[in-house]
């Protein structure tokens, strides 16, 4: 189960509305909706940030399957069964992911930031 289900799936349990959860976010309900579809970009800091208006464990939701998610929500998350070398390899697996997705994010900023600039360049060139 990818990270974007089972944010949905804890947001559900929670009854939250996904307005509930974008406002505590300050960002759109269309904007969130893309979160848990898989389409909106997910930082790290968002994840965390998300889970923290969850109320769960960013860590656990990383390496939880579909078994293990209901007790994380419920809050029993022991962490004893989070501590196993094909837990740990998920953690960074998923890790690596994000912090992919966010190099990805960046690449298109700055790519987008040096068009602005070049734009703005040609504007004052031709006055």
């Amino acid at each position: 189960m990818d990270i974007y289900k089972k944010l949905r799936k804890i947001r559900e349990y929670r009854e939250f509305s996904q307005e509930y959860v974008a406002s505590r976010l300050g960002m759109t309900q269309n904007s969130y909706s893309k979160v848990e579809r898989g389409i909106g970009k997910i930082t790290v800091d968002r994840l965390e940030k998300i889970c923290e208006v969850l109320q769960v464990d960013s860590q656990a939701v990383l390496v939880a399957d579909e078994r293990s998610l209901l007790q994380i929500i419920n809050g029993r998350n022991d962490h004893n069964v989070y501590v196993s070398s094909e837990n740990s390899e998920k953690i960074r697996s998923s890790l690596c992911d994000l912090y992919k997705l966010r190099i990805q994010h960046l690449k298109e900023e700055i790519t987008f930031l040096e068009s602005s600039l070049e734009k703005s360049a040609s504007t004052s060139q031709t006055r």
